[in-house]
């Protein structure tokens, strides 16, 4: 029976990729902050190793006898001090990968994102766009991780694979974005940018990690780069609608064109580094590039490379994610 270690296993994707590998007959390891709330893992057979990936001393003997390390523990926000996001994006990478190669582990699966490239419209984009992100310090801390795997792999030391996950990742226990969309909403305070028009790629939770376990087991994906995102496209007024019509909300009809939002993110955001503020502001320069123009990349070098194959449909994937909500919050 395999052995994996998933750090940041506690979390949204963590969390249902440990589930992946359990169903897949897996042994599963979680690495995870012991503060982490653990209630996405409940009845899910696993071992628990309290640690930080920014203190390699924290890690004990969580790598012994593992066949294959997923590292997802990650800082994934568009607001604070770069040296933080730096100090666990990156150095906890190369901690964590050194960690790995200590312990003779054979993969090395990183889960990045497309936040590595600078947002201009892309549609059916594929791994080889430039990664020239500059902003936020999330993107640019993720670009050096990037270059931290990549290295590792072209001096021999370990092999590895990079995954990309859709612009969106939605399902149940998405208690970061998924939640709090909903929450917007519901109280009729969700608004797009020119009008929702902007088309994403996305990725169910589960079409995710059933990639990156399939990923893992490749031998043709080792030392490649790959974009794990569904099938197909979506605007935000699409999928707002769609959570809407599930929810029975009415629909939002807040916009503003995005030459509009500029100054106003932008004096926000000068606003809340003034106040030191650490929540960060309500709205984000990245938050409403993010919206503002099409931002679609292709699955379709996994799919030629490893048989990626995502096989959860939006409309199946969605109602999952709604049904979890209902259980979850009831009174939402």
């Amino acid at each position: 029976m395999p052995q994996a270690l998933v750090t940041g296993g506690r979390g949204f994707i963590g969390s249902q990729l440990v589930r992946t590998l359990v169903r897949g007959g897996w042994q599963v390891r979680v690495l995870d902050l012991p503060t982490t709330p653990h209630d996405a893992l409940q009845g899910v057979e696993h071992e628990f190793y309290g640690a930080d990936i920014t203190d390699p001393q924290s890690f004990g003997a969580a790598f012994k006898g593992v066949d294959a390390v997923f590292h997802l523990a990650a800082i994934p926000r568009d607001w604070g001090p770069a040296k933080l996001f730096f100090a666990v994006n990156r150095d906890g990478t190369r901690n964590v990968l050194q960690a790995a190669i200590d312990a003779g582990v054979e993969r090395f699966v990183q889960m990045s994102s497309l936040a590595v490239h600078k947002y201009r419209p892309y549609f059916e984009a594929d791994e080889n766009a430039p990664c020239d992100a500059t902003y936020p310090p999330y993107a640019t801390s993720k670009i050096a991780a990037e270059r931290i795997v990549r290295d590792y792999q072209d001096r021999g030391l370990i092999q590895t694979t990079i995954v990309r996950p859709g612009m969106v990742i939605f399902g149940p226990w998405d208690r970061m974005a998924f939640v709090p969309m909903v929450d917007a909403l519901r109280k009729g305070q969700f608004g797009f940018v020119n009008g929702g028009r902007g088309r994403f790629c996305y990725s169910y939770v589960e079409n995710l990690t059933a990639g990156m376990v399939r990923a893992a087991k490749s031998e043709e994906a080792a030392g490649g780069t790959f974009v794990l995102a569904d099938d197909g496209a979506i605007s935000w007024r699409e999928y707002a609608t769609a959570i809407c019509d599930a929810l029975d909300f009415k629909q939002s009809k807040l916009s503003l064109p995005y030459p509009l939002l500029v100054p106003l993110a932008g004096a926000m955001h000068l606003g809340a580094h003034l106040v030191r503020s650490k929540a960060g502001p309500p709205l984000t320069l990245y938050r409403i590039k993010v919206a503002s123009c099409d931002l679609h990349w292709s699955n379709a070098h996994a799919k030629q490379v490893f048989g990626y194959d995502p096989t959860v449909g939006f409309a199946q994937g969605l109602q999952r994610t709604i049904d979890w909500y209902r259980e979850h919050y009831p009174t939402g």
